[in-house]
């Protein structure tokens, strides 16, 4: 016990001394940067997000060591049979050496040292990391400056890098060149590198506001009148296949009895190409009117309840996923953007399974979420013998004043009976009679529901038609109607 209150008294008496220099590491609390260049040609490109969460620390002789929370190892480039690694090194180095000296000390994937001097005054110059030839990358302190980001307001010392020849001449264009380290007195880095991938794979990392962390019940977030449009092609054997489009209108919001369910009954058009039975041409324009309406379970559990970067996956190792966080303010009115990534492998077959379009993964998925706009973005990749890639994109949506894309009229020349949205249901709600009229509509067929999916009524029906309502419990029902080609859903409420 004396050994681990010993322990105790020398980190906070350590940590005492580094409160005069500017701190790199601060113990279970998440930085979160996201890359400068959200285009960067990297292999780290599909994570635009990234966090330092230190989740250990130990005494050492003359410091501290910060353990930075776990990621995963990239092998796509590699041959490597093991994708995901519990021990692997985050993108900030394996751990952080806060030493009393007043360097901080990260390690790149090769172990070397990278040093960086917290307690640096202006115009003061070091050695920040070797190179390969005997070169070298100087450091300076440029300036100590207030400034604000992430709404975060601090004193940062601003360092800049230089790469230099076993000479000691400036080496040109070297890729380290103009680099600059943002670090604050009392809230860590507000510009950082990716220190793990120094110096073959330098990129610079601003700070971001911390990741909020939204449930699903907020990305399915749909009022009446939303709009949505997406765009989907597919790829691969046999060679591409005809593109398709689907147009989404919100014409109702509901709720069970429970308030655990949210129900949306929608207006939907999905226009796309079928074989042609002549064969020429191979294929034919098709369009289908309808309505539905959607059931969403009220969970209030989180989309993502790990930080960005952490890998899950199963013992067997059959279902790799990895989970990360894209927020890219030209995008969707900069409302944060969540994917997950997973992918598959046959069997255990020791096959390169890293989540990136690599050359072995069997099925390789990517889905995206936003808040009140739900899936914004499908990709499947198969990479197997006549496998298939598709990808679906939200290319419009209009919620209210904020309008996204372009919308495209998927009805164009369609007869207006099977374009028209207007049936009208009367009364509703209903204590007995219920009357159903859709103009221009001929023979057809209605199926009732209730909410658990049941079919309550299934008949033929021609014109105008009504149900009878009175031996049903009170509650809402589902009515889908058939007819001209086109599917119209609509809700019943029995009184």
């Amino acid at each position: 016990m004396k050994t681990l209150l010993f322990f105790f008294f020398l980190a906070l008496t350590s940590i005492h001394l580094f409160a005069q220099n500017f701190n790199v590491a601060f113990p279970f609390r998440a930085q979160y940067f996201a890359l400068t260049d959200q285009n960067i040609n990297s292999t780290l490109n599909w994570s635009p997000v990234k966090v330092i969460y230190i989740d250990s620390i130990n005494a050492i002789s003359g410091g501290i060591n910060f353990f930075s929370f776990d990621t995963w190892k990239d092998t796509s480039q590699s041959f490597d049979p093991v994708c995901i690694e519990e021990a692997a090194p985050s993108w900030i180095g394996s751990h952080i050496a806060e030493m009393n000296n007043g360097f901080s000390l990260f390690y790149n994937y090769n172990g070397d040292t990278i040093f960086l001097k917290t307690n640096a005054l202006t115009n003061d110059t070091f050695n920040f990391m070797a190179l390969s030839n005997s070169g070298f990358v100087i450091a300076s302190l440029d300036s100590i400056t207030w400034m604000q980001q992430a709404n975060i307001q601090d004193s940062v010392k601003c360092f800049s890098l230089l790469a230099y020849d076993s000479t000691g001449v400036i080496i040109p264009n070297h890729k380290m060149n103009g680099l600059s380290i943002h670090l604050s007195k009392s809230n860590g880095f507000f510009k950082s590198l990716n220190f793990r991938d120094l110096p073959d794979n330098p990129f610079e990392l601003n700070r971001i506001d911390s990741v909020p962390m939204i449930s699903w019940a907020d990305v399915y977030d749909y009022n009446p009148g939303d709009e949505f449009e997406y765009y989907g092609e597919c790829g691969g054997f046999g060679g591409p296949q005809p593109p398709a489009e689907n147009f989404v209108r919100i014409l109702d919001k509901f709720y069970s009895p429970g308030m655990d369910s949210v129900y949306y009954h929608r207006y939907t058009v999905v226009s796309t190409y079928v074989p042609n039975p002549n064969g020429n041409p191979p294929y034919i324009p098709w369009v289908l009117v309808s309505e539905d309406t959607l059931r969403y379970f009220i969970d209030q559990t989180f989309l993502f309840q790990t930080y960005p970067e952490e890998n899950l996956y199963n013992l067997d190792s059959s279902d790799l996923r990895n989970y990360t966080l894209r927020k890219d303010s030209s995008w969707h009115f900069d409302r944060p953007e969540y994917t997950q990534i997973f992918g598959f492998l046959i069997g255990n077959l020791p096959l390169d399974s890293c989540i990136l379009y690599n050359h072995f993964e069997p099925v390789f998925y990517t889905l995206s979420y936003s808040t009140g706009l739900g899936l914004t973005y499908y990709e499947s990749i198969e990479r197997n013998i006549g496998g298939q890639n598709c990808y679906t994109r939200l290319t419009y949506y209009k919620k209210g004043s904020e309008i996204f894309g372009t919308f495209v009229d998927l009805t164009l020349g369609l007869p207006d009976e099977i374009k028209n949205e207007d049936i009208s249901i009367y009364p509703n709600p209903v204590q007995s009679i219920c009357h159903i009229n859709w103009p221009g509509m001929r023979q057809g067929n209605f199926i009732l529901y209730d909410l658990y999916g049941r079919i309550i009524r299934d008949e033929q029906v021609e014109g105008p038609f009504t149900i009878d309502v009175r031996s049903l419990e009170s509650g809402v029902y589902i009515l889908s109607i058939e007819c001209n080609g086109a599917t119209h859903i609509k809700k019943i409420i029995k009184e």
